[in-house]
């Protein structure tokens, strides 16, 4: 079958194959670690919008956390999970010709945490039950779908059946050291893919969902907690409007206060990421959040690294939850960049807030503990 994307004949591993999950699964082996892959893809005619997130131990699994306070030795491989959003940008009711509204809406949420038979690895594949993330032979990346919706109170919802297709990046950077803990449990961030072409379609039940558009990609593992190490996770990423410059910016705060900012940007397609790292020590006192938008969280209007700036965008709140958002975005670099707006999604975590048992015990609404002997969606 010929490959629907281009590649370059001239590189030894192409595109995605550039990577290998061995390093992330030995890492999420350990008690309480994690390895995920997310995907992220906006539609090129700005309707839809998609977060996907395959887990080797989901790290927002309120389960994981209360078998670890238990003390039970329970790893990430025994926490295997698949979430996925989708948004939509309406058009009022009856007017079929009127233009697109500014919010999205979320259209479809899926929170399917499986036991640990359902996870099955190799050095390039990831698959969580009947959903599988794998690197193709010309190097670009297919996730085939295969899950039950999940709706409010953890029960299954309409089947979801799908493919993502995302195209090749030239280079693949190596994995960048976020924090590390007390016990010196690393965690790690790997960006794969700051923009690739995009293929999503998907079908629930009889209602199909196909677009075409830009994607972002990455990989992240760890050895531990992440509120063991953190205090607030920021991070958001951002494509130009003619998806050939991308661009991520990550602030992350220690629980001692110490701040790690990354700056990384795709300024061509045919040139390789420039990164830059700033390391802040804790300050005296501790910065008041500066906005409040959210129901439960106080979420940074604004995030930076170096010249590469973010800013919230008003009205494109995507998920408001105790302890985590996500939201639409600007991102911008007048001084490499100038004049150029780079549009996508940030998200905001405060670990202080997930540490509390009552507020972990809110997600149990929105995840599915699929896959068990008595779960009636078993696939």
């Amino acid at each position: 079958m010929e490959s629907m994307f281009a590649v370059s004949p001239s590189t030894e591993r192409l595109g995605f194959a550039q990577i290998s999950t061995a390093k992330a699964l030995a890492l999420a082996a350990q008690i309480g670690g994690y390895a995920w892959w997310y995907v992220e893809v906006h539609d090129a005619a700005q309707r839809f919008g998609l977060t996907l997130i395959l887990f080797a131990g989901s790290v927002f699994s309120a389960e994981y956390a209360a078998r670890l306070r238990r003390g039970e030795p329970v790893t990430g491989l025994q926490v295997p999970a698949c979430n996925l959003a989708v948004y939509e940008r309406t058009r009022p009711t009856g007017q079929p010709t009127a233009q697109l509204t500014n919010r999205p809406t979320q259209k479809l949420w899926v929170m399917n945490e499986y036991p640990e038979a359902a996870l099955r690895t190799t050095d390039q594949s990831i698959t969580v039950a009947s959903s599988q993330l794998s690197i193709e032979p010309d190097g670009s990346l297919r996730i085939n779908l295969h899950e039950r919706t999940t709706l409010f109170f953890g029960k299954p919802g309409p089947l979801l059946r799908g493919q993502l297709r995302l195209s090749p990046p030239q280079i693949v950077g190596p994995p960048l050291l976020l924090g590390q803990s007390a016990r010196q449990e690393a965690h790690f961030w790997q960006p794969l893919s700051l923009c690739s072409q995009a293929v999503v379609e998907l079908q629930v039940d009889d209602e199909p969902i196909q677009f075409r558009g830009a994607a972002y990609c990455d990989h992240n593992y760890g050895s531990g907690r992440l509120e063991d190490c953190f205090a607030r996770w920021s991070w958001a990423h951002g494509f130009s409007e003619d998806r050939r410059v991308g661009a991520v910016v990550y602030d992350t705060t220690a629980l001692d206060g110490a701040r790690h900012r990354i700056g990384l940007l795709l300024p061509s397609q045919s040139s390789l990421p420039q990164v830059e790292e700033y390391f802040e020590p804790p300050p005296r006192d501790e910065p008041r959040p500066d906005g409040r938008d959210f129901l439960w969280l106080k979420v940074p209007r604004a995030l930076s690294a170096g010249t590469l700036r973010c800013r919230r965008q008003p009205g494109e709140r995507l998920l408001d939850a105790p302890f985590y958002a996500r939201f639409g975005v600007e991102l911008s670099d007048e001084a490499r960049l100038p004049g150029c707006l780079l549009r996508g999604v940030g998200e905001y975590l405060d670990l202080h807030r997930f540490r509390r048992p009552s507020l972990q015990f809110l997600l149990r609404y929105k995840t599915h503990l699929a896959g068990r002997s008595d779960d009636p969606a078993r696939l």
